[in-house]
C-alpha cells in the first residue's frame, strides 16, 4: 500500500467512515514533508495531514507536541491554533483540521489600499498586539506542563546548536561574498563570548514555536489569525521568537510600499502584547539581544542566497531587484547588530 492509500485508510478509520468517503484534493512535497488535503463528507468538511518522512521523524514528533501543547494555550483574542484531529506514529502523519486564508504577509500585501485609506492599520496593530499576548502564553506554557523537564542539562545543547549553526552560515555567507563586516575568525570569536551570557540565562529557555514569522500566521476570512507550523518548536529561548517576528516586520514594511511609517507601531503592538520591556528588565544582557537578531539575520540571509524552498518574502519566482532590495535591508539590519 503507497503512503497516500495508508493515509487514506487511515484517516476513514479515525473518522469512522469508509475509504470512499475521504477524497485526496491536493498533495505537495517539499524538503522535510509531504502535505495532503482532503475532503471528506463527516464533521470535518477538510483535512490536512502533514507527512514527515523517515529522516525527519524527528521534526514528526515535534510537530504533533508543538500543536498539541499550543492547544493548551486555547484562543486568545482572536489569535489561536488548528485543531489537532488525530496523530500517527508509525506513518509519522498529524491530521489538523484546514485553515482556509493566505499567509499574514500576503494579506497585508493584498489589502495595500484597504489598510492605507479604510482603517485597516488598527486591525493589523491588533492582530500583532494579540500575537504577542498568544505567543507570551506558549512561552509561559512549557512551565506547566512537563515541556520544560531536564531544560537545564538541555539548555546547553540547544546553545551549542545556536553557535554552531550562526558560526557555519556566518563563514559561508564571508567566504561567498555575501557579507564582508568581520572576519569569519573575528565573528566566531563574537559569538563565544555571547555563548556565556546564553549560558548565565536559565530564566530566558521556554517552549518556544521555533519558526515565528508572518508566512506561519494565517488570516482567516473573519480576519483573525491561526498560528501554523510546529516542526521547529520546542525548546528554546524566548527572545528567538520575538526577534524573528520584528526583523520579519521591519522587512516587511519596507518591501510593501507604503507600510514603512507604520513599521515602530507594528513592532510596538507585538511589543506590548507581549510584554517584552517587562521581560527584558529581568535577566537581560545586551549581548543576547545582538545574538539572537544577528542569528536571524543569518538564518534569512541564507535561505535567500541559497534558495533552500520557498521563502517568506522573496523566492525563486521574484524579480532580481526585489532579491536584492531584500538583501540590503538584511545587511543594514546586520550591520546595526554587529
Amino acid at each position: 500500500m503507497n503512503l497516500e492509500c495508508a493515509i487514506k485508510s487511515w484517516l476513514a478509520d479515525e473518522l469512522g467512515c469508509g475509504s470512499d468517503m475521504v477524497r485526496l484534493v491536493e498533495k505537495r512535497d517539499n524538503v522535510l514533508s509531504t502535505t495532503f488535503l482532503f475532503e471528506t463528507q463527516g464533521r470535518h468538511a477538510k483535512i490536512f495531514v502533514k507527512h514527515f518522512g523517515e529522516a525527519y521523524a524527528g521534526l514528526y514528533a515535534k510537530e504533533a507536541r508543538g500543536v498539541l501543547s499550543a492547544n493548551g494555550v486555547g484562543e486568545i483574542g482572536g489569535v489561536r491554533v488548528p485543531k489537532p484531529i488525530a496523530r500517527n506514529d508509525g506513518l509519522r502523519c498529524i491530521a489538523i483540521e484546514y485553515v482556509k486564508g493566505q499567509s499574514l504577509y500576503n494579506w497585508m500585501r493584498n489589502n495595500i489600499i484597504c489598510v492605507l485609506f479604510f482603517g485597516k492599520s488598527m486591525l493589523i496593530s491588533n492582530m500583532l498586539y494579540d500575537l504577542g499576548k498568544w505567543t507570551r502564553q506558549c512561552h509561559d506554557i512549557g512551565m506547566h506542563c512537563g515541556l520544560m523537564d531536564g531544560a537545564v542539562s538541555d539548555r546547553r545543547g540547544i546553545i551549542g546548536h545556536y553557535i554552531d549553526k550562526a558560526s557555519r552560515q556566518y563563514e559561508a555567507l564571508y567566504y561567498n561574498g555575501v557579507i564582508n563586516l568581520h572576519s569569519a575568525n573575528d565573528f566566531k570569536s563574537w559569538l563565544n563570548r555571547v555563548a556565556s551570557s546564553l549560558g548565565d540565562d536559565e530564566y530566558g529557555f521556554c517552549f518556544t514555536h521555533g519558526d515565528l514569522c508572518l508566512s506561519n500566521c494565517m488570516v482567516t476570512p473573519d480576519e483573525s489569525l491561526v498560528v501554523i507550523d510546529f516542526a521547529n518548536s520546542g525548546l528554546g529561548h524566548w527572545l528567538d521568537d520575538v526577534m524573528r517576528l520584528k526583523i520579519e516586520l521591519e522587512v516587511c514594511s519596507s518591501l510593501i510600499v507604503g507600510f514603512g511609517k507604520g513599521c515602530a507601531r507594528l513592532i510596538r503592538s507585538f511589543e506590548e502584547g507581549y510584554g517584552v520591556s517587562d521581560r527584558m528588565q529581568q535577566h537581560m544582557h545586551d549581548d543576547l539581544l545582538s545574538f539572537f537578531l544577528v542569528r536571524n539575520i543569518l538564518i534569512n540571509l541564507s535561505s535567500l542566497v541559497s534558495f533552500a524552498g520557498k521563502q517568506n518574502f522573496v523566492g525563486r519566482g521574484d524579480s532580481i531587484f526585489l532579491r536584492k532590495a531584500y538583501k540590503k535591508i538584511m545587511d543594514t539590519l546586520l550591520r546595526r547588530a554587529l
